[in-house]
């Protein structure tokens, strides 16, 4: 597409704005809850998890669109929270991020 969340060579907040500058209000709303449908007129698929509290929720072991592995689970988030380290929240957002892409091939 040529819209400019489309373009990769952009910054991740200049996407994220131009994306959510195009969304319709219900879009939004609609996108804030587990289970959000998409935005299938800005080709944006729906998405199937809307916490990671422990990781990204799988059914470990069972095939998940070819894939069975089995991803990190994370400490609650008041002991990670009780650790006071920016870094390691940081950490936790980028793995949680990459597993989802990985185990969901999206």
């Amino acid at each position: 597409s040529s819209y400019p969340y489309c373009n990769y060579t952009l910054d991740a907040e200049t996407r994220a704005r131009d994306l959510v500058s195009r969304m319709q209000l219900v879009e939004k709303i609609q996108n804030m809850q587990s289970k959000n449908p998409g935005v299938p007129r800005l080709g944006v698929p729906a998405f199937k998890f809307g916490e990671c509290l422990h990781g990204i929720r799988s059914r470990c072991g069972a095939a998940v669109n070819g894939s069975t592995g089995c991803p990190t689970s994370f400490p609650h988030a008041l002991g990670l929270a009780a650790t006071f380290n920016h870094t390691l929240w940081s950490l936790v957002g980028e793995t949680l991020s990459t597993e989802a892409r990985a185990l969901h091939n999206q």
